[in-house]
């Protein structure tokens, strides 16, 4: 018999042995469900990896074949209360430290493990790692938290409740995986039309939707601002004692990179460097959902070829140093590793903070004319005394819910995890860093708030860390929502996000609780939670700053009435106005971070 010519090898999976639901145990008799995939051909006891996720074990299968085809063991795991395992899902929950914990144990007892455990994952599965690495499991060996959210503070930031609850909270919901519902975008946008309409609360549209959909009401209806809800991340007494390799990685357009930045402030705050030689942190251009991936492109925006970075081979190549004598990944130099887009090339530092040579001020300017996106302000490297801008946060204001309800052909996110919706003009995940060469929410603005623009650099401008906005604002009424938007305005005309931020005033400084506004008085309002960016702006570009109301159906709105969150009704409607001062005392100015001199 002649064999056929054309038969192709065997893929990974032929490599890979399969141990369907396993139900591993906890301390308090809760069971949780595990698919387990092992290498087929191996000599004796491996390494082993886990992932325990809210999304549905199944989604691991592709890493667990990635993974069982390398040598090692992969443990893909249903939190507790989702998909075949039991208990009550609570969502970033305290308890989710015992189940890490114990999970990590039970299977470096395991025939088939080595005893060296590692974890791996992204966004959820990223801020459980960090949860999980501070309860010092004996035999956990090192973690890969991946644009590790961080409950209230990413995605979300500034004292604002966000859409993101209503469909996270429906995606995780009971056991299965909603994510088709989820992605029914058009249904969504018209619930949240309505709840517009009417005036109705984040909180009480929760309620009438049939929420909180088994979790606690309070992760619905308290303010997203992190600081306030320590519960959410990793113990932080349990940080100094985080002895194992670790491997962070995030970027400007993920969504959840101002809590991956906060993971990793609070773990250095803990732990010196002397005693972190084996801590790596990576800010490449990826989105959200492309970590692993090193996938160049964010929305429209392309990258260079040097972003393209096999992030999953880095990945095995870092657990195969760890926990079976390979080399460590060449990549890893020095501990930060960042991608300084349309410079198109990589960069090192000792530090996060190192990465910034320092600040440079740009000071709003304003003039006695009408202003707007047509006529804005100006940035300018000196100070000069200016008339104020004034503008009105007015709740009834439409021109952005009715952006918000119109398609946006480019800008598609992109997220292996879920099938996505046809995109849409959205404020809120342009706060995240989302849909980057979108103009839609400063081009549109006239009345509701300020715009400047730079004179074009005469040469190109190289920036990295994080801006801070110092805006001297006097408001009328107790409270307001704002944000603060910064471009590069290309020589085209076209924009590029470089980093947003967004406050809601009463919680503008999170150490010292809620503040009210007083009206009339001016206040200084800084804005503290833009984004981590670094890129060259061309010369002849223009720096462009936009302090706006939000006024976005993703967005809670404010009623300005300095009423507890959610609590505001349809008669507690105020508008608000705002005057952003340019003078003497009371002059706003943009903090710029310069980028460090690249090696060479």
């Amino acid at each position: 018999m002649v064999k056929s010519q054309n038969v192709e090898a065997p893929g990974p999976g032929a490599q890979v042995e399969l141990l369907f639901l396993h139900m591993i145990p906890t301390r308090d008799g809760t069971r949780l469900a595990a698919n387990v995939f092992l290498p087929r051909e191996r000599s004796g006891d491996v390494p082993a990896i886990i992932e325990f996720t809210p999304y549905s074990r199944d989604t691991g299968s592709p890493e667990g074949v990635k993974f069982g085809a390398e040598g090692f063991a992969f443990v893909s795991v249903d939190c507790r209360g989702r998909g075949d395992s039991e208990g009550v899902f609570l969502g970033h929950g305290p308890e989710e430290a015992d189940d890490g914990y114990d999970l990590v144990e039970w299977v470096a007892a395991q025939p088939w493990c080595n005893g060296d455990v590692a974890l791996f994952g992204g966004s959820y599965t990223g801020q459980n790692q960090w949860t999980t690495a501070a309860a010092h499991p004996p035999h956990l060996r090192t973690i890969i938290p991946a644009v590790a959210s961080m409950g209230g503070l990413a995605p979300g930031a500034g004292g604002v409740p966000i859409d993101h609850q209503f469909n996270w909270g429906m995606l995780t919901a009971g056991k299965t995986l909603s994510s088709r519902l989820v992605a029914e975008a058009p249904l969504h946008i018209a619930r949240l039309a309505e709840a517009f309409e009417t005036h109705e609360s984040f909180r009480s549209l929760n309620a009438r939707l049939g929420g909180p959909w088994g979790l606690p009401d309070e992760m619905n209806t308290t303010p997203q601002h992190a600081p306030w809800r320590p519960e959410w991340g990793p113990a932080q007494d349990g940080l100094p004692g985080i002895d194992v390799p670790v491997l962070e990685i995030t970027g400007p357009y993920d969504i959840a990179e101002r809590g991956a930045i906060e993971h990793h402030r609070r773990y250095c705050r803990a732990r010196p460097a002397d005693q972190r030689p084996h801590h790596h942190l990576i800010l490449g251009p990826w989105e959200h959902g492309a970590a692993f991936e090193g996938r160049p492109q964010a929305g429209d925006l392309q990258f260079g070829t040097a972003a393209n970075v096999d992030m999953m081979q880095l990945t095995i190549d870092w657990y195969r140093w760890v926990m079976d004598g390979g080399d460590k990944p060449a990549f890893l130099t020095d501990p930060v590793h960042y991608y300084v887009t349309r410079a198109e090339e990589w960069r090192t530092a000792a530090s996060l903070e190192a990465a910034t040579a320092g600040t440079v001020p740009w000071y709003l300017v304003g003039h006695d004319a009408h202003h707007s996106a047509v006529h804005p302000g100006w940035l300018r490297p000196d100070p000069v005394d200016s008339p104020s801008f004034r503008f009105v946060c007015d709740p009834d204001e439409r021109t952005t819910m009715l952006l918000e309800q119109q398609p946006n052909p480019s800008g598609q996110s992109h997220n292996p995890l879920m099938e996505l919706p046809p995109n849409y003009h959205d404020l809120g995940a342009h706060l995240w860093g989302v849909d980057p060469t979108s103009g839609a929410f400063v081009a549109s603005i006239d009345g509701f708030g300020a715009v400047y623009t730079s004179a074009r650099l005469s040469e190109p401008l190289e920036l990295a860390g994080e801006p801070q906005l110092d805006a001297w604002v006097v408001l009328d009424q107790p409270d307001a929502d704002l944000c603060a938007l910064l471009y590069e305005l290309r020589v085209d005309g076209s924009r590029v996000l470089l980093s947003p931020a967004v406050q809601r005033l009463r919680h503008r400084d999170p150490s010292k609780g809620i503040q009210l506004m007083v009206p009339g008085e001016p206040t200084l309002v800084q804005f503290r939670n833009f984004h981590w960016f670094a890129r060259r702006l061309a010369a002849g570009s223009r720096l462009q700053l936009a302090v706006r109301h939000t006024g976005s159906l993703r967005m809670d709105r404010n009623h300005h009435t300095g009423r507890p969150d959610g609590f505001e009704t349809p008669d507690d409607v105020r508008i608000a106005t705002v005057d952003v001062l340019h003078s003497g005392e009371h002059r706003s100015v943009l903090h710029l971070p310069l980028a460090a001199a690249a090696d060479g």
